[in-house]
């Protein structure tokens, strides 16, 4: 997968595999009730250890990147179901944020962890 054998790879390595390479959205989004889009977004960089401040930055950008910036404060029973696929899909890109492409509409990624 992206040039890297994972056959060989022990089961500890494949999942830091996942953590750090993999972005994936599920249909059903599995947003936590609790949690801001922010919140929701910024997971995957909580989950690698960044700091709490760039993370929520970049899960603020990436939410911009999507269209739903205005939304960041909101938890998931305040969004319509294409607000929760939106906040879902920042959440797989916020990890490589790159990838956002022309909805970006400019919005430079040039954050350091």
């Amino acid at each position: 997968m992206g040039g890297h054998a994972l056959g060989g790879l022990s089961p500890r390595a494949q999942a830091a595999f996942r953590r750090e390479t993999v972005g994936f959205s599920l249909w059903q989004h599995s947003l936590l009730c609790l949690l801001t889009a922010a919140k929701s977004a910024d997971l995957p960089l909580v989950a690698r250890d960044t700091r709490l401040g760039v993370a929520l930055r970049r899960a603020r950008a990436v939410l911009e990147c999507v269209g739903i910036g205005q939304h960041a404060d909101k938890q998931p029973r305040q969004h319509s179901g294409g607000q929760m696929r939106r906040v879902a899909t920042a959440r797989a890109r916020v990890p490589h944020p790159v990838g956002c492409g022309a909805p970006c509409c400019g919005v430079q990624f040039a954050l350091s962890l």
